[in-house]
């Protein structure tokens, strides 16, 4: 049979011009330097196709009251992806007597680009709430839980202090 190039390396690039793709039996693959991705999807590399972020991790969550502040931490868990963040945190079974005023959430792993709009569930720790949802503003890193009834507006979500108080929250926004 002919030959042909199925493998072209030089100074700057290597180049493989079979058409099965490229396999990794094991391991990883990694860079050498910090900062670089890989494109997706496309043949000719732009911004807009560049992978180049990704990480798991924890986020120390601080639970307060903008009345009389008290505060709790909870271990919360993201993934982020680019500059899209999805964030979790479970505050179990927690004592907030001396709380007062709108519950709020602070800690978030990364500040927002803008408004954004998440969800929580509650058990005990707010006033005659259940389920509501929490938002955060442009450049920011707390939470504030809202809600509204009978077509009312958007109105900050109240501590019922006391103890074994349970909240879970989420959202998912775009990193700044």
């Amino acid at each position: 049979g002919a030959l042909a190039t199925a493998i072209t390396i030089d100074e700057d690039e290597v180049e493989l011009s079979g058409s099965k793709g490229v396999t990794i039996a094991g391991g990883d693959l990694t860079f050498s330097t910090a900062g670089q991705g890989v494109h997706l999807g496309v043949t000719t590399p732009t911004a807009a196709n560049l992978l180049d972020d990704y990480e798991e991790g924890t986020w120390t969550a601080t639970l307060y009251g903008t009345t009389t502040p008290g505060s709790i931490t909870q271990t919360g868990y993201y993934t982020k992806v680019g500059r899209s963040v999805d964030a979790y945190v479970y505050v179990a079974n927690k004592n907030t007597t001396g709380f007062a005023g709108a519950i709020s959430l602070g800690g978030l792993p990364f500040a927002s680009l803008s408004r954004t709009v998440g969800s929580v569930l509650f058990y005990a720790m707010a006033a005659n709430e259940h389920g509501a949802s929490v938002y955060t503003g442009s450049s920011a890193t707390t939470l504030h839980a809202v809600a509204t009834r009978d077509a009312a507006a958007w109105a900050s979500v109240q501590h019922s202090a006391g103890t074994a108080r349970y909240m879970v929250a989420s959202i998912s926004y775009i990193a700044a």
